[in-house]
């Protein structure tokens, strides 16, 4: 009982110091929970399949070309799925992943996210459904039922779980589909798909036409033993059997890369970077913790001596101490597991769409046991030291006791705890700095068209590649001219995909040049616009001339407009206008170049590739999947019903499947840095507010352990300003070497920003000078206020007490 007396006599004579050691512990604490809570649910959960690590995916890169995903061809597919001995099991998915298709069930439409699968897909995944089967090898067969299978979340919010779904059908792309299972729950390969396909189901002819457009990624398991470089060689020599794949293939190289890498691969820096601040601030909050409760060290060790003088126990006075933190630490436990499920809650719907697994991310019994833990070992460091610290003298007198805080080893002790949280605060900031920098950097990013007040309505039509009618051309420019008729519209534009999308790329040839010696010419984006497409984007036509209305017609020249990009690269240090270009759609097709405009990222955000322009109804031979709208005022509401309605007059095949502001599009590629920067910038503000309360609270007990030396120097003569430049000047050498220390963390530490930064080093001299400079500010305005304390200390009341 003397311990708790002893404990509750303190915290009722000073509360203020217990909260704040409760606050301090509870923000650290949280942090970290809710950061491991984060990378538990992404990268440490496992996904609803059987040994999720020998799964892999592979496509081909060309390095010579600069292209980094080529896909499988159905024919190429084929061949490697039947051949592949280093792979237990193969099948196919569509590389473009989930895309909107609108569904109609139970007499109802649906906007629903589908992906066409090849082979035994979920066998090869060693998934369970959750309702009725999956698909199999056998529905993807000549002559199957079209079947689908649902996503679990489409069944729960959009079928609303209703076990009577098994055996209805679906209806999408003109074709009718049995619905023959649900997915288990978490299974979201590729990402946000509702619904699976197979692709012989979708396309009935497909033994009879390999259909045009169909991209796949190979997915397998691994035999036992193999590695990812012996799959990719075992892939390049099972496609090099065949020589019409051969011809295809061979120039390019496999890449084979696990399901955890292309899942989680783009976000796990930044979760490992949060986790990695959380860790900073925590040990930044243990250190101030530490620190507040050595404040009250001459208090705590004059009652030690005091009961010692009385006879009490040495050992007890020692674990009443211990008692005292690991109170105050339970408080800041449950505190923190509190801040933990707010962090949580707050942060979770600001991450960015592409966010994997967010579903999987709680406050569930693994944080909270990771939070305890470290509850627990900060309790248990806390209390050592505090006990360590608060030791009664061994002689047991008054005197020598309650001289402690004014010998050299505890003010060392506490300078030194000061230098590590600046340390921790100069590391964390300098990654939120350097992240921050990577946002600026694409916010200031010249996208090369005008995206304000610019739409793009995606369309789905069932008119496939190279069988479009001119019937559906025809009414599309009937839309134009109607929807640009209407108050708020002042262009309409179609586009065969939406920005930053995949899209048609070609490889074409010149005039000097034969089809074997394309080997090292680019890919090259291609679009089908109609007359007024530049202006409409604000893309002045830099050289020569854009398109006409005598362009568009299908018996016209064939004509072309290139961007500056692709203009370099076919004819360098020549004027492209009357070049040629030669390979599509076929090799003997021609196209004749007759402008050049500036480079767009339009396809892409972190390259300006080249680009080739074609005229609409020309070309003919491609559906365009989107409206450019641009808009304003009562316009901008209406946009999607607008074209809903203009397409139901001309062409009720037509679907709208929904609409996006450009400039939320052009935003998705930084939305991981962003998410980052915000995440980091919260963290470390959090450890710089720790760090500078650490230091006043520092040189605050040290200017109050020191009052007696400030009155000899007073009473001898010094000058006030003196003694302020004296503490100042001791404040400045601990910021100064701690910064120091601070700035070759981080430079140790940058590779684990590398895959964030965007337009900026790692070694960023701006941002590794300002956290530095700041710091030091920091610090010294931080040690100001004891500065001028230690200077109106009174020389006859601080000798007398």
């Amino acid at each position: 009982m003397l311990e708790l007396r002893l404990i509750g006599r303190r915290l009722r004579r000073k509360p203020l110091p217990g909260f704040a050691v409760v606050l301090t512990l509870s923000l650290g604490i949280g942090a970290v929970t809710a950061a491991f809570s984060a990378l538990d649910g992404v990268l440490v959960q496992r996904l609803p399949i059987l040994h999720q690590g020998e799964i892999v995916l592979a496509w081909h890169v060309n390095p010579a070309r600069d292209h980094l995903h080529i896909p499988f061809n159905p024919q190429a597919f084929e061949v490697a799925a039947l051949g592949m001995g280093s792979l237990s099991a193969v099948a196919g998915v569509e590389t473009a992943g989930a895309r909107p298709i609108l569904a109609v069930w139970g007499g109802g439409q649906l906007m629903l996210n589908h992906v066409r699968v090849a082979g035994d897909f979920f066998g090869v995944l060693g998934a369970n459904p959750a309702l009725g089967r999956l698909l199999g090898e056998a529905d993807d067969r000549l002559g199957a039922t079209p079947a689908v299978v649902l996503g679990y979340d489409a069944w729960i919010g959009r079928f609303g779980a209703d076990p009577s779904v098994l055996g209805t059908t679906i209806q999408y792309g003109g074709r009718s589909f049995l619905i023959v299972g649900v997915a288990p729950k978490g299974l979201d390969i590729p990402m946000g798909t509702d619904l699976w396909a197979t692709l012989r189901g979708t396309f009935p002819a497909w033994a009879e036409e390999e259909p045009m457009g169909v991209e796949l990624d190979l997915i397998g398991r691994r035999a036992v033993g193999v590695g990812s470089s012996t799959i990719a060689s075992d892939l390049q020599g099972v496609l090099g059997t065949d020589p019409g794949i051969s011809s295809i293939y061979s120039p390019l190289q496999p890449v084979v890369k696990s399901l955890d890498d292309h899942l989680f691969g783009a976000y796990r820096p930044v979760l490992r970077l949060a986790f990695f601040a959380a860790l900073l601030l925590l040990l930044t909050a243990l250190v101030n913790a530490t620190l507040l409760l050595l404040a009250g060290g001459p208090e705590t060790v004059r009652d030690h001596a005091v009961f010692r003088a009385l006879g009490a126990n040495p050992s007890r006075l020692r674990w009443s101490s211990m008692a005292e933190a690991a109170i105050l630490g339970v408080g800041g436990a449950l505190g923190g597991l509190g801040l933990a499920w707010v962090t949580l809650q707050a942060l979770l719907p600001l991450a960015p769409a592409t966010f994997p697994r967010l579903d999987g991310i709680s406050l569930d019994a693994r944080g909270v046991g990771f939070g305890v833990s470290v509850a627990l070992a900060a309790i248990l460091g806390a209390g050592i030291a505090v006990a360590v610290g608060f030791s009664p003298s061994a002689s047991g007198v008054l005197a020598p006791s309650l001289s402690f805080g004014r010998t050299g080893g505890g003010a060392r002790v506490r300078k030194t705890l000061a230098g590590f949280q600046v340390v921790m605060a100069v590391v964390s900031a300098i990654g939120a700095g350097l992240l921050i920098r990577s946002v600026d950097a694409m916010n200031r990013l010249d996208f090369g068209f005008d995206s304000a007040g610019l739409s793009v309505v995606s369309l789905s039509t069932p008119y496939p590649f190279f069988q479009v009618p001119s019937s559906y051309l025809l009414g599309l420019e009937q839309v134009v001219q109607h929807l640009e008729g209407q108050r708020g519209i002042s262009s309409v534009r179609p586009t065969l995909t939406k920005p930053l999308l995949s899209g048609l790329d070609v490889v074409f040839r010149t005039e000097n040049q034969i089809f074997s010696e394309t080997g090292r010419n680019p890919y090259v984006a291609v679009d089908a616009v109609l007359p007024g497409h530049f202006q409409a984007l604000g893309m002045p036509v830099t050289h020569g001339r854009g398109f006409e209305s005598t362009d568009n017609r299908p018996d016209s020249d064939p004509v072309v407009v290139v961007n500056e990009a692709a203009s370099s690269t076919y004819w360098p240090g020549e004027d492209p206008l009357g070049k040629r270009l030669f390979g599509f759609p076929d090799q003997d097709s021609s196209w004749r170049v007759i402008g050049v405009v500036p480079d767009i990222r339009y396809r892409d955000f972190f390259e300006l590739r080249p680009a080739a322009y074609f005229p609409l109804g020309r070309m003919g031979i491609v559906p365009p999947r989107g409206l450019l709208v641009r808009s304003s005022g009562e316009g901008a509401a209406s946009v999607g019903s607008a074209v809903r309605e203009a397409f139901s007059e001309v062409d009720p095949k037509v679907q709208v499947l929904g609409e996006d502001r450009v400039v939320d599009l052009l935003r998705q590629p930084g939305a991981r840095q962003r998410f980052g920067a915000g995440v980091l910038f919260i963290f470390a503000g959090v450890t710089i507010l720790l760090t500078v309360l650490g230091i006043y609270g520092v040189f605050t007990a040290l200017v109050q352990d020191r009052e007696v030396e400030l009155a000899v120097r007073t009473a001898v003569g010094a000058e006030r300003g003196e003694l302020v430049l004296m503490v100042l000047g001791e404040v400045a050498r601990i910021a100064a070497a701690a910064a120091t220390g601070g700035l070759l963390v981080a430079l140790a530490g940058t590779r684990l920003l590398n895959s964030l930064l965007f337009g900026v080093s790692g070694f960023d001299l701006l941002t590794y000078t300002g956290v530095a400079v700041a710091a030091i500010l920091g610090a010294l305005l931080s040690g100001l206020i004891p500065a001028l304390h230690a200077s109106r200390v009174d020389p006859i009341r601080a000798l007398r007490s």
